[in-house]
This record gives structure tokens, C-alpha cells and sequence, in this order.
């Protein structure tokens, strides 16, 4: 009789187990293979599958294991080529979820290698203190004085090329060290007054 365990696991190396000692031909992995294809498991079935799985860890080896395919796989040309592929698409019009572009010319600015660039350099500039309270290097942010949407529209910017050769959005005396706290305070955070302290 096979046993099983409390959430009706087989228990490996039971008695008179179908597959004790077995193996599968390679024939018969791939007509196993062909017949899967396309299928998809009910609710049902998901929910069994994550109870077995539930409270399992993976051991060294297997996780050794897991890393030497992926870095096998990395090193493969067409595997890259395809891993590449996939990227454009999903960055394209192609994929289903694609909106038109709608990213807006604020978003892009911030998540440009250039903005980064200029948060470090006021960070350098004030040594990483805040300007209000002179906490130094903790929860720091990088402030603008004059008002970064108020750049934008005064310089009229709307493509994200514009913004690039803009001076005046890239000015480091434009910038001032302050920490969270501080920064949540000032008139000009977010969508207030663009007024000064």
C-alpha cells in the first residue's frame, strides 16, 4: 500500500510505489511533454499544488543548481537574443498592454541617468547635510528651490530632448540638501505654492 503524509503527499520510498526504482525514457518525456502542451490547470488543481508546496525550502545544492542553469543559459548567444527580443516587445506597441506612450515627460525626467547625476552632485555640494536641520546622510533628498514643474513650463518644455539641453532644470545652485522631514514641510513640495522658505 502507498503512504501518504498529512496533506496526502506520497511519501517518497513507500512500498510498492508505482515508480520505486523507475525511470522515465526520454521518449516518453517528450510525448508527456507534447500532451501538456496547452493545458492549463483548473483552480482546484492550482490550490493543491500550492498546499504541497506550502513550507518547502530549497536546499544548497539545489539553489547551486538553479544558479549554474541560469548562468549557462545567460551565456548562451540566442538565449540573449531572445531575452532581448522579449524586452522590445514588451516595451513596444505589440504588447497588449501597451497605452500609447503615456509616461509622462515628469516621470521620464526623474528616471534619467542625468537627474541622478544631478541629485548626487547637490548631495556633494552640501555634503550630504540637510539645510534646515544639519542631519547628515540619513533620508536625504535632493530639493529643488525654484520649483521643477515651474522649470518646465516657463521653459516649455515637452519632449523629453528638451529637457536634456535645458540649463536651467540641470543648475546644481538650484538644488538644496534636505532630509524627509524637512522636505515634506517646505511650500514647494508636491503640488503646493511655489513659494520659497
Amino acid at each position: 500500500m502507498i503512504k501518504r503524509n498529512e496533506k496526502g503527499q506520497f511519501i517518497k520510498g513507500s512500498k510498492f510505489s508505482f515508480w520505486t526504482g523507475k525511470t522515465m525514457s526520454d521518449e516518453h518525456k517528450k510525448k508527456m511533454s507534447i500532451s501538456h502542451k496547452g493545458c492549463k490547470p483548473t483552480k482546484e488543481t492550482r490550490k493543491k499544488l500550492s498546499l504541497v508546496r506550502k513550507g518547502k525550502k530549497l536546499s544548497k545544492e539545489t539553489k547551486q543548481k538553479i544558479k549554474k542553469i541560469v548562468l549557462m543559459s545567460w551565456q548562451n548567444p540566442e538565449t540573449r537574443k531572445k531575452m532581448l527580443e522579449n524586452r522590445i516587445y514588451f516595451s513596444d506597441n505589440k504588447h497588449w498592454n501597451w497605452k500609447g506612450g503615456i509616461t509622462s515627460i515628469n516621470c521620464k525626467i526623474r528616471r534619467s541617468k542625468k537627474y541622478y547625476q544631478w541629485r548626487l552632485k547637490v548631495f556633494r555640494k552640501d555634503n550630504f547635510i540637510c539645510q534646515k536641520c544639519g542631519i547628515v546622510g540619513k533620508n536625504i533628498e535632493a530639493d529643488h528651490i525654484k520649483k521643477f514643474s515651474t522649470i518646465i513650463s516657463e521653459n516649455n518644455i515637452k519632449t523629453f530632448k528638451e529637457a536634456m539641453l535645458c540649463k536651467e532644470l540641470w543648475n546644481i545652485d538650484n538644488g538644496r540638501v534636505l532630509c524627509r522631514k524637512c522636505h515634506l514641510i517646505t511650500k514647494n513640495y508636491g503640488t503646493r505654492q511655489t513659494t520659497q522658505i
